[in-house]
């Protein structure tokens, strides 16, 4: 079967040895990328699309080393098998990357149809003559097919769906707006193009050039191209999570929700959550839920009589990797696409967030913030709710939050207003800065409780608490004005009125300290 490979042909040698590692390396790849687990829909469409590249691979080293016209023809089909698979695996991959379930088509007639085009080429392959009209094996050389009309059909759909594919996941990062989506899609992008440019590339080289004959090197390059996108896969981490609805309860709904709206609850006890009995109530009465805390979820189902409703556990926990819905406090970006996945697919959803405080500690104020925003304006969208479940400093954070949105929305009002002359240029130049100074201080006290429950300051007395707030104002001046979100006139006036604060606050402390001594 493996035929015979003279030792003084050197490009059939390193031809064949390329394709075995190729396959080697890819089946690795594949049993890798199966041991770190399969959580959305886009990662099983590229294990099968990794089985698909495996197959052709196969195909492709076989047919190399067949001796006989026979077994060259016999492997000659898990070589298109493979390839015809790969375009149609990469499509619906496209379709869920990087959001999972974006388009689903997954047992749906659309996609029964579309596995029927690989299904009839395949038979076109085994039983037309015209696609495959003869195979050369040389007794020196590389093995070659000669092909008909029928295999620019091939050709074609091959070209169709890979084309519809990149195109997919060209739309989907000029709309995403997060840098990890747009990193990945990249990287998306750079392993296509390996395989195709270069595998060409190196046909016409090879044949044109050096004359080599039918060498075909798109197989040792899509190992490059697998490699890469299974990077971006096992980096995409994202829970395709299904809504489900507990057993309807008859008794009355104890708590009234508005849809698009979030709600915050300052939990006293914490053996009882209030935020927590308020959700199960909701999902107990036709709405559906999905809770993360950083609290184990059985435990959590014990307490509140949770049979069905998915709960995402926030833990770095060993036992985090055997749980099926489990991520660690620092993958925000994964959560948040989790999250607005829900919303979209979920009737009446209803999200419960706990352990924002541990979101601060893990990944910073600003990224918490750039996340909070993102799961807000996606419930209004949607009509989802979303509840917090919060500890005290937590609720100073999400305080602070809400009234920095706040005066941000205001500065837009105002931009509006402006613009149709509807102020004064005078009055509109005074409300900016009243404005950008409150914004400052809101977004310093932001910086403060995030290093609070980083553990970096304890601002326990007045004194403390305002000089770490005028400290990261003057922090923030810089970057608004670095990045040019404030005009040079309106930043050095504002750092002159925080330093005028800083000097009055060290007076005062003087004072305090000498009236004590005294």
């Amino acid at each position: 079967m493996w035929g015979s490979v003279p030792l003084n042909m050197p490009a059939n040698v390193i031809l064949v040895l390329a394709l075995a590692t190729s396959v080697i390396a890819n089946s690795l790849l594949l049993i890798y990328l199966l041991l770190k687990g399969i959580k959305s829909n886009a990662a099983w469409y590229f294990v099968l699309f990794m089985i698909a590249v495996v197959l052709h691979v196969i195909g492709d080293l076989f047919f190399q080393t067949a001796s006989s016209i026979r077994d060259a023809l016999f492997w000659i089909f898990p070589y298109w098998v493979g390839l015809f698979f790969m375009a149609i695996f990469f499509f619906f991959f496209a379709i869920n990357f990087p959001n999972a379930g974006k388009i689903d088509l997954a047992g749906s007639k659309a996609r029964m149809i579309l596995f029927m085009i690989p299904l009839a080429l395949i038979y076109m392959l085994i039983f037309s003559s015209d696609f495959a009209t003869s195979i050369i094996v040389p007794y020196e050389g590389v093995n070659f097919i000669e092909y008909g009309n029928l295999y620019w059909v091939a050709i074609g759909y091959l070209a169709l769906f890979l084309g519809l594919g990149l195109f997919i996941l060209y739309d989907e990062y000029k709309k995403t707006k997060i840098q990890t989506d747009r990193n990945n899609i990249t990287l998306v992008f750079a392993g296509i193009f390996i395989a195709t440019f270069f595998g060409l590339m190196g046909d016409v080289f090879l044949i044109k050039f050096l004359g080599f004959g039918e060498i075909k090197l798109t197989s040792v390059f899509v190992l490059a191209s697998c490699v890469i996108m299974g990077y971006a896969v096992v980096g995409h981490k994202i829970f395709s999570i299904t809504p489900v609805s507990e057993e309807e309860e008859e008794s009355k709904l104890t708590f009234a929700t508005e849809a698009g709206r979030s709600y915050f609850f300052e939990e006293k006890n914490i053996s009882r959550r209030r935020a927590f009995r308020i959700f199960s109530d909701l999902v107990k009465h036709n709405k559906q839920g999905l809770l993360i805390s950083t609290i184990y979820p059985e435990q959590i189902r014990g307490i509140y009589n949770l049979q069905k409703t998915p709960i995402l556990w926030v833990s770095d926990s060993p036992e985090c990797g055997a749980q099926g819905n489990c991520l660690q406090a620092r993958e925000l970006e994964a959560l948040s696409r989790t999250i607005t996945g829900f919303m979209d697919k979920a009737q009446e959803p209803i999200i419960l967030i706990e352990g924002v405080g541990r979101f601060v500690e893990e990944n910073g104020s600003s990224k918490v913030i750039a996340f909070l925003k993102t799961i807000n304006a996606h419930a209004i969208e949607t009509g989802a709710v979303v509840f917090f479940s919060l500890r005290e400093k937590e609720v100073e954070f999400m305080n602070l939050f809400n009234e920095v949105n706040s005066l941000k929305a205001d500065m837009i009002d105002l931009e509006k207003k402006f613009f149709t002359h509807a102020i004064s240029v005078e009055a509109y130049t005074d409300l900016v800065l009243m404005n950008e100074s409150k914004i400052i201080e809101r977004e310093a006290k932001l910086k403060v409780v995030e290093e609070e429950l980083l553990g970096k300051i304890a601002a326990k007395d007045e004194y403390s608490y305002k000089k770490a707030v005028y400290s990261n104002s003057l922090l923030i001046i810089d970057y608004q004005l670095a990045k040019r979100h404030i005009s040079e006139v309106n930043a050095s006036f504002l750092r002159g009125e925080i330093e005028k604060k800083m000097i009055s606050l060290e007076r005062s402390s003087k004072k305090k300290d000498m009236f004590q001594r005294a």
